[in-house]
């Protein structure tokens, strides 16, 4: 009887076991967008405030779902934002375009089994994104790579014994890039998407 319940429970740890490789498109909405002040103004007070415009979202996922309950998952998801900032005492606001890599490790918490109609999951792991002005010159900054956390959740519609469709919500928070005066908190890149995926 104890080796039918080690073999049963083997079998049933198989048999939740998969791969997955997905692309989801969306986008980036930033909290705590405020990356500080370019330099001072009168009075030494703080001046020419930075702010972080969200936009277009691209993620790649390939996840190993380990158990009935369990995945580990591995990507990187491509932001198109925007660098915001007054220029010099003018108060014109000059839009530099800005790309964003963000690379990620998260731990899947399935709610239900892979054969069910709708799995929802949780997610929360650790992430890096790596800032990247079109014109660094203007601020006089380059890329940045900042190291953070990360944490969402979704849902995944198996539609084929080797399709799906997910939907999900991540929020990628990292340090503030570059420096600036006045910096405080935490920058937040908050990822809305819907994707397809391939089951093997």
């Amino acid at each position: 009887m104890k080796h039918l319940l080690l073999v049963a429970l083997a079998a049933g740890g198989l048999a939740g076991q998969s791969l997955e490789l997905s692309a989801s498109a969306g986008a980036f909405r930033m909290g705590g967008n405020s990356l500080g002040y370019l330099g001072y103004g009168v009075g030494d007070v703080p001046s020419n405030e930075m702010i972080f415009s969200g936009g277009a979202a691209l993620s790649f996922r390939f996840t190993y779902n380990s158990s009935r309950w369990l995945g580990h998952e591995f990507g990187a998801a491509r932001g198109a934002n925007t660098l915001r900032a007054p220029i010099g005492s003018t108060g014109i606001l000059f839009d530099v375009p800005t790309t964003t890599w963000t690379g990620f490790y998260d731990l899947l918490l399935y709610a239900v089994p892979e054969e069910s109609r709708f799995r929802p999951f949780l997610a929360a792991g650790a992430n890096y994104s790596t800032i990247n002005p079109r014109y660094p010159q203007v601020f006089g900054t380059g890329y940045e790579r900042k190291f953070g956390f990360n944490y969402g959740g979704g849902v995944k519609i198996p539609v084929h014994r080797y399709f799906l469709l997910r939907v999900e919500y991540r929020e990628y928070a990292t340090p503030k890039p570059f420096n600036l005066i006045a910096q405080s908190g935490l920058l937040r890149q908050r990822e809305i998407s819907a994707g397809v995926g391939l089951v093997f």
